[in-house]
């Protein structure tokens, strides 16, 4: 006999939705204060869930994004923690990079 994790079926018994491992779930959120200079900027943020799970995240950004490129950055993961950095190439935006919001899970 074939182990499900979840089954959802419809009325007329048709699968709907099959999840056989794990499902997201979103931990949290955190901001990236603005920046106003062209640097590296870096941080972490530390949650027990993260452990011995497989983080996601996305940014959510303050203003629309430019279509020039203004900053590189990149998350990883170390156990619980998430570690950012940010290096921003161009100021666009009133002379700075706009604060980012990153929200952060795990799946």
């Amino acid at each position: 006999m074939k182990m499900y994790g979840l089954r959802i079926y419809d009325a007329q018994g048709t699968v709907v939705l099959d999840v056989t491992d794990r499902t997201p779930r979103i931990l949290g959120s955190f901001t990236i204060p603005a920046i106003k200079s062209k640097r590296t900027v870096t941080g972490q943020v530390k949650h027990e869930g993260l452990r011995g799970r497989t983080a996601l995240w996305w940014l959510e950004l303050a203003k629309p994004a430019s279509a020039a490129h203004q900053y590189d950055y990149s998350i990883h993961q170390d156990n619980d923690t998430l570690i950012w950095s940010i290096t921003v190439n161009r100021l666009l935006y009133r002379g700075q990079v706009p604060p980012l919001l990153v929200h952060y899970g795990v799946y």
